[in-house]
């Protein structure tokens, strides 16, 4: 019976298209946090990301506690330049992201965009309180 399940898993994995891998690999990620006289605070993350492959998107968990929560206030896709380019607050593909209190997802692609050429860097800033 094991020797069974372990042939259609090597099937069934085997079988996935070559398409659906990806990679992405966080290089650098830098924190700014300024507290100010009522306790609260503002962060400024900024992440360098390698992507390859089929990645559409990319998850940040904002832990806190019960009783708090994080606001995101905005992400920029950051060029080499180090121009900054505020993305969407909206879940609508390339160029978008959406926010919760714990977290958010970022798109790098469209789900029908072709994959990501190998090792494209790319530097995302998250501001939040």
């Amino acid at each position: 019976m094991k020797r069974t399940i372990a042939l259609g898993l090597v099937v069934l994995l085997g079988s996935l298209p070559a398409a659906a891998q990806g990679q992405l690999e966080w290089n650098k990620t830098s924190v700014v946090a300024k507290l100010d006289n009522n306790g609260g605070v503002s962060v400024e993350e900024t992440h360098e990301v390698t992507i390859s492959g089929d990645v559409t998107y990319g998850y940040r968990n904002l832990l806190s506690g019960a009783d708090q929560s994080a606001l995101v206030h905005g992400v920029s896709l950051i060029d080499s330049l180090g121009v900054k380019r505020a993305l969407k607050n909206a879940p609508d593909g390339p160029d978008s992201y959406q926010s919760w209190a714990w977290g958010l997802q970022i798109w790098f692609k469209a789900e029908s965009d072709p994959p990501i050429e190998p090792g494209v860097r790319m530097s995302y800033l998250i501001e939040y309180t």
